[in-house]
């Protein structure tokens, strides 16, 4: 019976990791591991007919096999799942990222919680990472998902009668580095488009709180003609009590556009 429920728990976590990487796209990598599992799976149910009747110590001992192979196929499962949806960055440059995209966020809550009225949350996606493994050139970006009012979601972004609404992040909008000797360097953008340094944990200096950010205004009138925002309207009134939640989450991948999170 212990047998039994082993390679089921076995192939109910086989039918995970298809899940996970097919969600992920990547073929390859999941053919191989489907293939691997496969001749783990098969090889400890032949072992487990062969030895059925050859007395306790080897049923003692071929569970003790089975449960190495299974933590062994769970510990490289773990590894290569985190290896295809987070960034290969180390800690010092995640802190960095985090941060950054922290003073970013809060930079466009508050613009939108100053210049919007009616809204009644506002989220954001998790931080997606291009190029990390040195493929092309390293980009990072963010959308804001805002709450109506009336119960309304709208995310940010996304095509709009042939106009691609862009996202937030280190092209055009947030600067990180790290300087000479190796302390984090973050910079964001102002209204004459210049970059100004700004410091975590501080607050954000006036002329770059109080920046009018286009685009957002842009996608805003977007949103609004298409009826998924209802009660929200430009106005210096703002929505003071709006709800601001931010989101450090860094995901390995193109940021989607067209599904949830």
């Amino acid at each position: 019976m212990m047998w039994r429920e082993l390679i089921k728990k076995y192939i109910h976590f086989l039918r995970w990791l298809r899940t996970k990487f097919c969600k992920n796209n990547e073929k390859i990598l999941y053919d191989n591991i489907n293939a691997l599992c496969f001749s783990i799976r098969k090889e400890l149910w032949n072992r487990s007919l062969k030895n059925h009747y050859n007395g306790g110590s080897l049923v003692k001992k071929k569970i003790i096999t089975a449960l190495i192979i299974l933590f062994v196929v769970i510990s490289g499962g773990i590894y290569m799942y985190n290896k295809l949806t987070k960034p290969n960055f180390g800690p010092k440059t995640t802190k960095l990222y985090q941060h950054g995209f922290q003073l970013l966020e809060e930079q466009i809550g508050t613009y939108i919680k100053e210049h919007y009225k009616g809204i009644k949350r506002i989220e954001f996606s998790p931080i997606y990472v291009t190029g990390d493994d040195g493929s092309s050139m390293l980009n990072a970006e963010i959308v804001p998902i805002v709450y109506d009012s009336h119960g309304n979601k709208a995310k940010f972004g996304g095509l709009y009668k042939n106009f691609q609404h862009p996202a937030y992040g280190t092209i055009g909008y947030l600067r990180l580095s790290f300087d000479y000797s190796g302390n984090p360097y973050i910079e964001l953008s102002t209204d004459s488009g210049e970059f100004k340094d700004v410091t975590y944990g501080q607050s954000l200096p006036e002329e770059i709180k109080g920046k009018k950010i286009k685009d957002i205004d842009f996608n805003f009138e977007t949103l609004i003609k298409e009826g998924r925002l209802k009660g929200v309207e430009k106005s210096d009134v703002g929505s003071s009590n709006a709800e601001v939640i931010y989101n450090l989450e860094l995901k390995k991948g193109v940021l989607p556009h067209d599904t949830e999170w």
